[in-house]
């Protein structure tokens, strides 16, 4: 992620924090690094984001953050879900 994107953040720019001091900040961290250029942040590694996953209330089946927030939304009423969208 380019630095710029922390640098559009309301707290970043009511701290006044520059690129170089997130750069300096993260030094340390086991979980992000920054580009040879010093001008992004990454994981380390390029490590896969984690997927969560949870119990669908309704009839126990797992499912991930995506579809967990789709079957919300569409019990809320807030939209139908996907496969009704695409199958209509």
């Amino acid at each position: 992620m380019n630095l710029n994107v922390f640098q559009n953040c309301n707290k970043i720019k009511k701290m006044g924090v520059t690129n170089d001091e997130i750069i300096k900040a993260i030094n340390s961290s086991s979980k992000v690094e920054a580009n040879a250029q010093k001008n992004s942040l990454r994981r380390k590694n390029n490590k896969a984001l984690e997927t969560k996953i949870y119990k669908n209330k309704h009839n126990d089946e797992e499912e991930t953050k995506a579809e967990h927030h789709e079957v919300q939304k569409a019990e809320e009423g807030k939209y139908e879900p996907l496969e009704d969208f695409l199958n209509s």
